[in-house]
């Protein structure tokens, strides 16, 4: 059997950049979960509304130290690994934070699981594997990818609440295997 070539430019490029773009929206969109799973919960939690933002900020955090992890993984053994890791974080992540009623362990699992494991594994490595694809048409593809971050916060809250939580990662995994 003829072991199919895939080329820079090529219709396949933009597969891998749309695939990549989906991750992204996924990957972007756990920063607005806490408006959906903490804010409303503040008085069961007992916790200052002021301080439901601590997970959004150690999210942050995580995505920054895990980016550069991630980004290190993607170069070494490619970005399936991290796209799927990323995926099955943000999946269990989304789990325990919706189980868990002990605040501090809510900042660790979104620091650690939605940011660090999480977002950092589904937008970094894909952006830069996007462009590996790419020679004549690089800023668009980047742009592609890139919208990810703006749609994750637009239709973030949408996908995480009403039980798509099991849709989004089978999609999340689906779209990995297209981003080699």
């Amino acid at each position: 059997m003829k072991k199919k070539i895939y080329q820079v430019d090529s219709a396949y490029a933009w597969v891998v950049a749309f695939s990549s773009l989906g991750l992204a929206t996924i990957g972007s969109g756990i920063f607005y979960l806490v408006a959906i799973a903490i804010v409303p919960q503040v008085t069961e939690l007992g916790i200052s509304s002021e301080s439901a933002s601590l997970p959004y900020g150690t999210a942050m955090v995580g995505m920054g130290i895990g980016g550069i992890l991630m980004g290190w993984l993607a170069d070494k053994k490619g970005p399936f690994g991290p796209a799927i890791l990323g995926s099955l974080s943000i999946a269990a992540g989304c789990y325990l934070i919706s189980e868990i009623r002990d605040f501090n362990v809510i900042v660790i699992v979104y620091g650690l699981l939605l940011g660090a494991l999480g977002n950092a594994a589904l937008v970094a490595p894909l952006l830069s594997n996007t462009m590996l694809w790419f020679k004549k048409r690089r800023g668009i593809a980047s742009a592609v990818v890139g919208a990810g971050n703006a749609l994750g916060a637009r239709c973030g809250h949408q996908y995480y609440s009403g039980g798509m939580l099991s849709t989004v990662s089978l999609l999340a995994i689906e779209l990995s295997q297209f981003s080699l």
